[in-house]
């Protein structure tokens, strides 16, 4: 059964109760065009992956604290992996990766800035707040495929 979650089905919570084997992934990315084509390639390179997709940092926060409308762990599991975007509204990655990986609760959830920056500034400074992997959008959605593919295969290891 596919367990991909589309942002509505987040949205509304209507998921039925996961395994521990589901790979739990919080995609924080404010460019819906970009998120949906990121769902589909984690659908098809990984479905024994479920994805829950909001667009800034506030509700990524949110999500992985389990506060407001994201408190019932049941509907909102905590993430086992987070893909994230620098810049969004309201909170930007920076500063969601410098909260999760500052906190002892949240510092072991794997991070991914997934980011259009080539900046080397963003790097270093996403290397020094603790992200786990720092990649470059691909501009093909077969080299995204490949990238994520390769990031589900060390998670499952």
């Amino acid at each position: 059964m596919l367990q991909g979650r589309t942002p509505r089905e987040c949205e509304a919570g209507a998921f039925e109760a996961m395994t521990d084997s589901v790979l739990h992934t919080l995609l924080v990315e404010d460019d819906r065009a970009y998120a949906r084509i990121v769902q589909h390639a984690l659908r098809r390179s990984q479905p024994q992956c479920s994805v829950c997709h909001v667009t800034d940092g506030e509700d990524a926060l949110d999500y992985v604290y389990g506060r407001g409308r994201f408190a019932d762990r049941d509907r909102y599991p905590l993430p086992r992996l987070i893909l994230l975007d620098l810049r969004m509204p309201r909170v930007d990655g920076f500063e969601v990766l410098r909260e999760l990986k500052l906190d002892p609760l949240t510092r072991e959830i794997p991070i991914v800035v997934m980011s259009s920056s080539d900046l080397a500034s963003d790097q270093k400074r996403c290397r020094e707040y603790g992200a786990d992997l720092f990649i470059t959008k691909p501009a093909h959605i077969t080299e995204l495929f490949r990238k994520l593919e390769a990031i589900y295969e060390t998670l499952a290891a």
